[in-house]
This record gives C-alpha cells, sequence and structure tokens, in this order.
C-alpha cells in the first residue's frame, strides 16, 4: 500500500478525474478521491475531516472554481486548494494565487500535483519513532507561518529560523538553478560560502543535490572536494547540508550550515526533507507568482503603448478625413448651384446619393473622435444615478421621435461609481441602439434595471438595458463590441458600428465587463458589470 492521500476533486468529466488519481497512484501514493460534480456534491464531501487537498478545474455546471476556493476558505481554511486546467491562463492564474491558491497546474505539468501531495503528506506524518520530540511542534509551527508567505525573503527567513530551531544549525539558505548555474537568494544568509551570487551548477554541493535529487551531506567542508579552491583557505571545519527543493525536478536546494563539524542524524534528515517539500511548494507559487506578475508588467507596458499609438492614429486620421469631406461636399454644392435648373434628372440621383456618402462618412468620423476621446478621457469618479441618467436620456429620445410607441421602464434608484460623462454615452449609445432596434414595432418595452451578480462578492452592481426589438444571433454575440462589426444590413437599420465599441471601452475603463445576450426578432438584453456606487 501507498501512502494514504485524500483528495476532493471538482470535476465533471471522468476520464480527468481518473488522470488524477492514476497520476498520484503511480507516484506512490494509495488515493482516496471524492470527485464531485456540482456545488451540493462539494458542501457535502467537504464535512469529511480526512481530507487533505481540493483539486478543481474550471467549474462544473453549477459553481466555478473561483466560487468553490472561496467556499472552501470559508469552510475548512486549512485545505490547500490546487487548480488543475487543461491549458493556464496567466492573468487568471495570477488572480486565482492573489485569492489564496496553491497553485495553478497545466495538465502537462502534472508533476507540480505530485510535487504537492508530497509536500503535504510530509508535513502532517507521524514520525518513525513511538514518541514524539519538539521537532515535530517546531516543524508544524514552520508550516503553519509558511502558509501564509508570499515573498521570498520572508521564506528565506523561515527556512533560516527552521534550520536553527529543528537542528541547532547556524544559518540555511535557498540557492535556484539558473540555467548551467546556481543561484544565491540571499548571499548575506550563507556567510563566508557564497563567493558570489552565482556559481556553477556542476560540482557545487548544492548542484550535486540538484542534479541528483537527493540531500547531500558534507560533514567538514575543508576536506570535501566539491569545495571550492577559492574558498578551501578562507574557512575553518564546517558543516553543510543541502536538500533538493522540488519534484521529481528539482528547481533549486535548501542548503544547511553549522559552524563545525557537523553531519545531521537520520531524524534529523527527515525533518529537513520535510521543511524542504514545504518549502518547494512554497517557493514554486513565489515563483510563478513571480513571473506572472512580470510577464502582466510586459504585456501591460506593451499594451499601453500600442494603445496610445491607436488613439493618436485614430484622432489624427478623423482629423485629416474631416477637411477633404468638407472640401467634396461644399464642392457639390456649388456644382449644383451653379447649374440649377440645367442639372439633367438622372444626376440629380447621383448628387442625392453622394449626399448621403457624405453625411453617412460624416456620422463616421464623429463616432471615430468619440471613440478616440472615449479612451483619452481621464476618470473623474464619483457616485452615478444610472437611473436618472437613463430618464433624462430616455426624454431626449422620446422628443425626438414624437410618434413612437415606447414603454421605458426604469428601475429606481440603480447607482454605480463611475465617470458621469462616460457613463451617458454608455447609456446614450445603448438606449439610443433600443429605440433604433424597436423601430419596426407599433408598440415596444425598453427597460433598465438591476441584474444579480454572478459573483456576490465581487462588489460589483450589474446593470441591464433590453428591449424586445430585433435581436441577433446569438452565434454572433462577440462580434457585438468589436469596431465597425454590424449585425445588420444597412438598410434595415442604419449605423456605422462603432457605438457598442464605445459603450465597451468606457465599461473597461471602469475596471467592468459587459456582455449582451439575444435571439432574433425576441430583443436583446445588454448586461454591464461596474463599481457598486
Amino acid at each position: 500500500m501507498g501512502t494514504p492521500l485524500h483528495i476532493l476533486h471538482l470535476e465533471d468529466d471522468p476520464s480527468d478525474a481518473a488522470l488524477l488519481q492514476r497520476t498520484l497512484g503511480r507516484a506512490g501514493f494509495d488515493v482516496h478521491a471524492t470527485v464531485c460534480r456540482s456545488r451540493a456534491e462539494l458542501e457535502t464531501a467537504l464535512g469529511a475531516p480526512e481530507l487533505q487537498l481540493v483539486v478543481s478545474d474550471g467549474g462544473v455546471f453549477d459553481v466555478t472554481g473561483r466560487a468553490a476556493l472561496e467556499l472552501v476558505r470559508a469552510r475548512r481554511p486549512e485545505l490547500p486548494f490546487l487548480f488543475l486546467f487543461g491549458t493556464v491562463d496567466a492573468d487568471d492564474a495570477l488572480a486565482h494565487l492573489a485569492a489564496g491558491a496553491l497553485d495553478c497546474v497545466s495538465k502537462d505539468q502534472m508533476w507540480r500535483v505530485v510535487m504537492h501531495a508530497r509536500g503535504i503528506v510530509a508535513s502532517v506524518e507521524q514520525p518513525a519513532e513511538h514518541e514524539r520530540d519538539d521537532r515535530d511542534a517546531v516543524l508544524l509551527d514552520l508550516l503553519a507561518q509558511m502558509s501564509s508567505i508570499t515573498d521570498l525573503q520572508a521564506l528565506i527567513r523561515i527556512v533560516r529560523e527552521g534550520a536553527r530551531r529543528l537542528v541547532d544549525a547556524d544559518t540555511a539558505t535557498l540557492i535556484l538553478r539558473d540555467g548551467d548555474d546556481v543561484l544565491y537568494t540571499d548571499e548575506r544568509s550563507t556567510g563566508p560560502i557564497a563567493a558570489g551570487f552565482r556559481t556553477p551548477l556542476q560540482g557545487s554541493i548544492s548542484g550535486t543535490a540538484i542534479l541528483g535529487g537527493k540531500p547531500v551531506l558534507v560533514g567538514d567542508l575543508s576536506k570535501s572536494a566539491q569545495a571550492s579552491k577559492q574558498l578551501a583557505g578562507k574557512m575553518e571545519h564546517l558543516g553543510v547540508a543541502a536538500f533538493p527543493v522540488g519534484r521529481p525536478v528539482p528547481f533549486g536546494a535548501m542548503v544547511v550550515v553549522w559552524v563545525h563539524r557537523y553531519e545531521p542524524s537520520a531524524r534529523e534528515q527527515g525533518v529537513l526533507v520535510a521543511l524542504a517539500d514545504a518549502t518547494a511548494i512554497v517557493l514554486s507559487a513565489i515563483l510563478a507568482r513571480q513571473s506572472l506578475e512580470k510577464r502582466m508588467r510586459e504585456r501591460s507596458v506593451a499594451l499601453e503603448a500600442a494603445n496610445r499609438e491607436l488613439e493618436a492614429f485614430s484622432y489624427s486620421v478623423s482629423h485629416d478625413l474631416r477637411a477633404p469631406l468638407r472640401h467634396i461636399s461644399g464642392y457639390l454644392e456649388a456644382l449644383v448651384e451653379d447649374a440649377g435648373d440645367a442639372l439633367p434628372a438622372h444626376v440629380g440621383g447621383h448628387v442625392a446619393q453622394m449626399r448621403s456618402a457624405i453625411k453617412r462618412m460624416d456620422g463616421l468620423i464623429n463616432d471615430l473622435l468619440s471613440l478616440a476621446r472615449v479612451a483619452r478621457a481621464e476618470m473623474r469618479g464619483k457616485r452615478v444615478d444610472l437611473s436618472e441618467l437613463a430618464a433624462r436620456v430616455g426624454e431626449r429620445l422620446r422628443a425626438a421621435a414624437p410618434d413612437r410607441e415606447i414603454e421605458l421602464r426604469i428601475e429606481p434608484g440603480v447607482a454605480v461609481y463611475g465617470d458621469e460623462g462616460l457613463l451617458q454615452i454608455a447609456i446614450e449609445n445603448l438606449l439610443g441602439n433600443a429605440w433604433k432596434y424597436t423601430s419596426r414595432k407599433p408598440k415596444a418595452l425598453v427597460e433598465v434595471g438591476r441584474a444579480p451578480a454572478a459573483d456576490a462578492s465581487s462588489g460589483d452592481t450589474v446593470v441591464f438595458v433590453r428591449d424586445d426589438g430585433a435581436g441577433f444571433d446569438p452565434a454572433l454575440a462577440g462580434r457585438l463590441f468589436r469596431p465597425f462589426q454590424r449585425l445588420h444590413a444597412p438598410d434595415e437599420f442604419p449605423g456605422t458600428g462603432i457605438g457598442l465599441a464605445t459603450v465597451q471601452r468606457i465599461v473597461a475603463k471602469h475596471g467592468g465587463r459587459i456582455w449582451a445576450e439575444g435571439r432574433p426578432d425576441e430583443g436583446a438584453t445588454f448586461y454591464l458589470a461596474l463599481p457598486a456606487g
């Protein structure tokens, strides 16, 4: 029998559930898995006291993985929670780690699940001896401290403290593999051992532990062939032990140092291995977070630069187009005036088409300028009553089309936090669309109200704008918010395809999101998740 491991797996695909159990079984675990396919099953399974680990994919039909994480942290905060995805999105992974997840693992790196499982088991296994000693209490205390660590230097301090308390060592540090070198993460903690922050992997004690995947013990460093000539004449007798960090492929080493000849006993080696395994779990999450944050920073810088260039281009092109358009319109009117009654009838038709095209072009330029201004606008946040704002916009739309019979229902007191000017543009576009796409109905209904948020803890207010007009094919919903993308022919409903792109840009500037639902001839509903007012 292998090492018992009790897991809760939130997964609705039996083959993926079986894959995880086979992987852990091959790694030497006797797996006891409770597979949950719904929120109710998850809540029931969390009552099992023997659980050691929760694993979740993106979610099942009635609960997302993020909601499951929040539920587990509320009900069983001591349980590690690990995400296992087909592919890992950097943005999502960073958010999950910040919310308290142990790790976000892709299915082509299942060894990381095994690594975490070994660390979890090692942190709670009972010692082989019949009597527990003080080291067990110390180790449990260290593991408890590690559970909230998100900073590398803080982790090194705990490792150093742990080595002193567990085996009476003088110091300790963490060393990471960096290609063909080992990188000392905290040179000060190793004292005379570290000649620099970086040394070759081959031939070093820590490198040997990393490459071999097992501890390296040197009772007297001055007599070790692995001690560099550079250091040999500068030290007294030192005891050194290096333990690989990370399994099955170590990515670093925990180096423990005594300032006298010393080689740890088998019992001491056991607790140091447990400390190294627990350190690997925390260090893996810290390195993953650092990598994600670096990529996010790089992506943000590149995106900001691209947006600035795009905004400047849109603004410049729009202004540059307006001048020649005015010239075309002016010369056209001059031509009509000069020709007078001599203008042939068929040419008059051409002139009407040209005037229509100029009007459409002018509208498109105006919309492009509006989109550019939204992107460049400075946010001025305050509490905004969207109900009042929608009522004012509705009055203007009624005045512009007095013959239309439209019932406008607005839920009172719908408030958000944001820029009133930008939010007015968004509501004008959404209600304007509702007026336009219900124009073929003798009686129309348009509603503005509040919808329940999918995630109650998000702090967002979800606002909807609904109409019973032309609607759209839900398969084409992804095109709605792209500039110049229209789902209806111009002869059905006029427009430039910029309005919804402008709304999407406004919502994004508020840190919110927008989505839509609809069906042909059954109307459309647009949802805006915005910071609560």
